[in-house]
């Protein structure tokens, strides 16, 4: 049950918006082996007046950035995924949105399992149940 936040500078045709989330869906089940159907992605845009690196606004600056956060259950996947996630997701904000600024994150927020769930449930009451307790929602590891 992983979600991502991405922020970005960029504009977005629909297109891109859609292709965008489709591929990190398919990259985080891919990767680092979640569930597309319960994998949740939110797209911000913020003007580059609105957001500065270094002391100074990205307008002023003439470049893009972008920030992607994905927040999973804590020890659900190993360093060499995580890595690889990474990576290839920064690969994927870049073909999307174009050359983005050096500081452009990617960050994996690990969140232990009794602190978040979804559909009223922890994920560490979901542990508890068996890895079928998802109340209808085939699991496709």
């Amino acid at each position: 049950m992983p979600y991502l936040t991405i922020r970005h500078t960029a504009e977005l045709s629909d297109d891109t918006r859609d292709a965008l989330i489709y591929e990190l869906t398919a990259l985080t089940a891919r990767v680092l082996r979640k569930q597309d159907a319960l994998t949740a992605v939110s797209i911000e845009n913020i003007p580059r007046n609105h957001w500065a690196v270094g002391g100074r606004s990205l307008a002023e600056q003439g470049q893009h950035t972008a920030y992607l956060d994905i927040k999973v259950t804590a020890g659900t996947n190993t360093v060499d995924e995580k890595a690889a996630f990474v990576a290839q997701a920064h690969a994927l904000l870049t073909r999307a949105l174009g050359p983005l600024h050096l500081a452009s994150y990617v960050v994996i927020s690990e969140v232990p399992a009794e602190d978040w769930g979804y559909d009223g449930r922890t994920q560490a009451a979901r542990r508890q149940d068996g890895p079928h307790s998802y109340r209808g929602v085939l699991a496709t590891a």
